[in-house]
């Protein structure tokens, strides 16, 4: 069973459609796209028809690009029949468009609550759609504005990656912490000080979570294979801030497959089976 399956227009591949299954595919989920699934010969009809069939949702992309093309209408209206038989959940992306234009192309589809890209990059829209495809992501406060910090700090380019002001915060939930855990926590943020963005704000990052012992075991894991990778391998800068991002999305994701998740990086394959021993 796949996590999702991402409807679109080629116009909007560029700019929306890619960037999102690349980060959800960053993160280990399991998505049905186009460019990943597709080979030469293969029947773009079986493909697609089994493509929704096993997914657990549709993310649709719906732009005045998606209006005007056969192909993801004839997605779409296979979403909804899923939908209608309770098999799949449609989730969809207005991309440039109101609701007045969603109304006038399809009123069954207008009242879903959707994603507006307005204002947002993709990778925002794709953590407010993970909300729903995978709510264990939002679990923790600390390690999401963490996660987010570090992918910013990777990318550097404008327009790739949401600020953090973007992304709810939630409130401070523990007025003060014992010194045990201020302690700990002091140790933690001693060893990913040089590449965890804003690692002054770790402690009241940990006052939002909601079990902050539970959260901090965790972080305590991810400073020690983190330390004891970084010494095994003497990683370069952006290696380090790569490493932690992919411990980030490993403690976020837990029963996903290791491997998958570590994929794609610039490690080779004793760095992964290195960090893989750990879990």
């Amino acid at each position: 069973m796949r996590d999702a399956f991402i409807s679109h227009a080629s116009e909007d591949k560029i700019d929306l459609a890619r960037p999102l299954a690349n980060f959800f595919d960053n993160l280990g989920l399991k998505i049905w796209y186009d460019e990943f699934e597709l080979k030469p010969g293969d029947s773009l009809s079986e493909k697609i028809a089994e493509g929704l069939n096993q997914s657990k949702y549709g993310i649709v992309i719906l732009s005045p690009n998606f209006f005007k093309k056969e192909w993801p209408k004839h997605e779409l209206k296979g979403l909804i029949t899923l939908m209608l038989s309770r098999k799949s959940k449609i989730l969809p992306v207005w991309h440039n468009i109101k609701k007045d234009d969603v109304i006038a192309f399809n009123p069954s589809i207008a009242d879903i609550v959707a994603v507006s890209t307005v204002g947002k990059t993709s990778a925002l829209v794709g953590f407010e759609l993970l909300k729903t495809i995978e709510p264990k992501l939002f679990s923790s406060v600390s390690r999401q504005i963490a996660y987010q910090r570090v992918l910013e700090s990777i990318r550097k380019k404008p327009g790739q990656m949401a600020t953090t002001s973007s992304l709810k915060q939630g409130p401070i939930r523990h007025k003060s912490l014992p010194t045990s855990i201020l302690v700990r926590a002091g140790l933690v943020v001693a060893v990913l000080r040089g590449v965890m963005p804003a690692s002054e704000n770790f402690v009241e990052n940990l006052q939002r979570d909601l079990n902050y012992k539970d959260e901090l075991k965790i972080w305590e894991s991810i400073a020690f294979i983190y330390d004891q990778t970084n010494s095994a391998f003497k990683l370069c800068d952006s290696q380090r801030e790569e490493l932690l991002g992919k411990l980030l999305v490993i403690s976020m994701t837990p029963g996903r497959e290791t491997q998958k998740i570590l994929k794609g990086s610039t490690f080779d394959n004793k760095i992964i089976d290195f960090v893989k021993s750990f879990y």
